[in-house]
């Protein structure tokens, strides 16, 4: 007989603020000692939890299951998704709950519609929302598909859509349904180690100089070829104005361009690299030594983490103009918004715009606005 949970959380992912978002749901669902909870992630999930604080319980235990990688993995949409529900339903061999919950939800689409027992629902976290980019005719019809299936399925009771209000009113709306919510995408407490002069004084950096800062898992999506290509459009005199530091592994989409542009600007520039998976408080180090965040993300349809950061170390962001980034920038006034393109890179870094004085940003509405407790509270209550 399989075993009973009331939960199953599951995520097929596990770097980043996945891994987090299982951190603040494991620490807030220990308050319910009754309900008993598994948590489902890859195998390399440990590779990310051991920088994270757990509490102790014992209603809540986690299994690791693989997701290899194969040569669809990264192709075909269609078959990831199916491959990713083939593991839930061999899960859902070895127990019975009531319901399960997706830190991402839009990888399990549209197969989970069809494939689950009766008596289980389930929700989940929509990170990327089409309203908020261009798209195909074809790409759109798909996700209005997937839209369709969720507001329609009587087994998804909410959709959660991270940093965007607007969505959530529009889909409602759309589908005639309350299913579609909005969800405050949380800060992670940041904590200093070493204060802001001696970390610079550390890396070598010349008090003079512009700190940019880039960081996160390092992929073509992140704009990250795009901030090299930007400065190798500048002269000398114009680069060594600036330092630029790279934090978080270079995913392998990039790595040779990636290298070829530091190898070939390095020589007259500063630039410090950190090629592999950081630990926060390293992170927080950084952030507050440098002058500028830089996310200028080529994917703007969803929220970005790094703001938060940003924002705690009191440290503008240069993003771009379009998209939920681009609301998200401009409401709170976090910094500078531009067009994702090396091109429009290159003019700001050129200007005068750039100068480290940006002192209007609204930190505190930010701050208030996206607490791990709100985050926890509105999904906790409606399991």
């Amino acid at each position: 007989m399989n075993e009973f949970v009331d939960l199953i959380i599951f995520d097929h992912y596990s770097g980043g603020h996945h891994a987090e978002y299982i951190n603040h749901l494991h620490n807030a669902l220990i308050n319910k000692p009754n309900f008993k909870v598994k948590i489902v992630v890859g195998n390399d999930f440990t590779e990310y939890a051991k920088f994270l604080k757990w509490k102790k319980c014992d209603n809540i235990t986690f299994e690791y299951i693989s997701f290899q990688c194969t040569n669809f993995w990264d192709y075909s949409y269609v078959l990831k998704s199916f491959y990713i529900n083939l593991k839930i339903r061999k899960v859902l061999r070895r127990y019975s709950c009531k319901h399960i919950f997706f830190i991402a939800l839009m990888p399990q689409m549209p197969f989970i519609s069809f494939g689950l027992p009766k008596g289980t629902s389930y929700s989940g976290i929509i990170y990327m929302i089409y309203r908020n980019k261009i798209n195909s005719l074809f790409s759109t019809l798909i996700n209005k598909v997937k839209y369709f299936l969720l507001a329609n399925d009587k087994q998804a009771t909410h959709v959660y859509l991270l940093n965007d209000k607007d969505s959530a009113v529009y889909f409602n709306s759309v589908y005639h349904t309350d299913k579609f919510s909005y969800l405050v995408d949380p800060y992670k407490q940041l904590c200093y180690t070493i204060e802001r002069k001696y970390m610079r004084a550390r890396l070598n950096i010349d008090a003079h100089k512009l700190v940019l800062f880039h960081f996160g898992g390092l992929t073509r999506r992140k704009g990250t070829l795009e901030i090299l290509k930007a400065f190798s459009l500048l002269d000398i005199r114009q680069r060594d104005k600036y330092c630029l530091i790279f934090a978080g592994r270079i995913i392998d989409d990039i790595q040779k361009e990636f290298y070829e542009y530091v190898n070939h600007l390095s020589l007259s520039m500063s630039i410090c690299v950190y090629d592999r998976f950081c630990e926060y408080s390293f992170l927080a180090d950084l952030c507050n030594a440098s002058d500028y965040v830089l996310i200028p993300y080529l994917e703007t349809a969803q929220s970005s983490g790094v703001i938060s950061y940003a924002v705690q170390c009191k440290r503008p962001v240069i993003g771009p103009k379009e998209g939920l980034l681009g609301k998200i920038i401009k409401k709170y006034n976090l910094g500078i918004c531009v067009d994702s393109n090396f091109q429009s890179l290159a003019d700001l870094f050129a200007s005068t715009k750039i100068n480290g004085d940006f002192t209007n940003m609204n930190i505190e509405k930010y701050l208030q606005e996206n607490t791990v407790e709100r985050f926890t509270t509105k999904i906790v209550n409606n399991l």
